[in-house]
Parts: C-alpha cells; sequence; structure tokens
C-alpha cells in the first residue's frame, strides 16, 4: 500500500509486479481438401422444332386472347400476347455454354452462385435416353428449381457428393417440362 502523492489518501496497487505471458499464436484449424466438380455443358439440346411451330404458337396465343376480351379480361390478352412472344424469342435462342462448379460450398452455373442452403433436396436424373441433369429444389421462392445438365460427369459420383449435402428426393420431370420437351424446347 502507498500513498497518492497530490491527496495522501492510501492507494492499492492492483496491478501484478509479473508481466503476464505473451498470447500464444493460435494454429489454425486443420482444413479439409475442397471437392470440387467442374464442366462445360450447353444449357438444353437443341431439337430441331416442327414446321409451323411459329404459327401454332400465334394461333393459339390469338384464341386465348380473344377469350380474354370476350370475357372482359383485357390483362389477360396482354399476358397470353407477352407469354407468346417470349414463346417464340426463347424458342428461335440458340443454348448457350453453360460452365459449371459444384463444390462443398455450393454450385456456380455460369458465374451465377447458389449456397446448398438455398436448396432443400435434389435428384440426379440419368434416364436411358441419354438425358442427364442435376435437378435442385429450392427452399425460396425465386429460385424454386434448378436443373443443371451433366455433360461428362459421371452422374453416380455426382449423386454420391452431393447427398453428403442434400436430402435425395426423386424429382421427375413435371408436365410443362415434358410438354416443352416434345415441340423442341
Amino acid at each position: 500500500m502507498s500513498l497518492h502523492p497530490e491527496t495522501s489518501e492510501s492507494v492499492v496497487n492492483l496491478r501484478s509486479k509479473t508481466q503476464p505471458a505473451p498470447p500464444t499464436p493460435v494454429q489454425p484449424a486443420a482444413q479439409k481438401p475442397t471437392r470440387v466438380f467442374s464442366w462445360e455443358t450447353r444449357e438444353y439440346e437443341e431439337r430441331p422444332k416442327p414446321n409451323g411451330w411459329v404459327a401454332t404458337v400465334i394461333a393459339f396465343a390469338a384464341a386465348f386472347a380473344v377469350f380474354g376480351i370476350i370475357t372482359e379480361n383485357p390483362l389477360f390478352a396482354v399476358i397470353v400476347a407477352l407469354a407468346a412472344f417470349l414463346v417464340i424469342a426463347y424458342g428461335k435462342r440458340p443454348a448457350r455454354t453453360l460452365a459449371v462448379r459444384v463444390a462443398d460450398d455450393g454450385i456456380a452455373v455460369s458465374g451465377a452462385f447458389h449456397p446448398w442452403d438455398a436448396f432443400t433436396s435434389f435428384w440426379v436424373l440419368a434416364e436411358p435416353d441419354g438425358r442427364q441433369e442435376l435437378r435442385l429444389r429450392g427452399s425460396r421462392w425465386l429460385l424454386p428449381f434448378l436443373a443443371v445438365p451433366l455433360g461428362t460427369q459421371d452422374p453416380e459420383t455426382l449423386r454420391r457428393f452431393v447427398a453428403e449435402l442434400l436430402p435425395e428426393r426423386e424429382d421427375r420431370p413435371t408436365l410443362a417440362e415434358v410438354i416443352a420437351e416434345r415441340f423442341g424446347f
């Protein structure tokens, strides 16, 4: 105990007389090597469309637009016209080449990254006709579904890898996908 020089009050020194030991450096945790599958594939298989498919789309759109006008629903007619335009534009667009990367942290398709927690389940579709794709069900309403063609990837190896990260649930093509495929989309 000592006296404060200005006030002459008792002062207790609570500081330790010895210096504390310097902190030991923290060793980084051993990181698991990142597993990565990457490949390039076409966005979809380009199929020849039947002759007159544009005229068929326009005819169906016109019939639905007339129905919208008759039922006094002009908004429906406008939506049908926009949908017909999009179907024709999409049908004439050539397939892009996609760069796909599947890793422990998520999946990236042509630069768009999706972490695994954005999905609720997966299914690897490998059909006898040669169609092979990784189908992911999303947990967000903005991305409810993602189908990625497998290209040259081994479906079974990729299935085992993704099964460690997501539950596997059978997911077959929807009626809309079957119809679109039938018409060459």
